[in-house]
């Protein structure tokens, strides 16, 4: 994507306000935004669509890198109704496993 001459957003403060409320107090406060390890599908959902509302992103990037405690195939599951948000390229990644 960036070689492509992609760039990561600049977050609004709306979607940084959005994000402080649902993700842990360790997250990276900031973009790329790192839900971390072991976050359940519902957090990956969440913060797809928060993403997917801030008005500067044009697309967004999933990775999911397995961990013992994640579930792939449900945070996928819980995926699929933002993979054709309006006018936002949506991809996914799930890494390892």
């Amino acid at each position: 994507m960036i070689g492509g001459g992609g760039q990561l957003t600049k977050l609004s403060e709306a979607t940084m306000a959005a994000y402080n409320e649902v993700l842990p107090a360790v997250w990276s406060h900031g973009n790329p935004v790192d839900i971390i390890g072991d976050a359940p599908p519902d957090r990956y959902a969440r913060a797809l669509e928060i993403a997917a509302a801030d008005p500067a992103a044009q697309g967004m990037l999933v990775i999911l890198t397995s961990q013992a405690m994640t579930d792939p195939t449900r945070t996928a599951q819980e995926l699929v109704s933002y993979a054709h948000v309006a006018g936002k390229l949506v991809l996914a990644s799930w890494m390892g496993g």
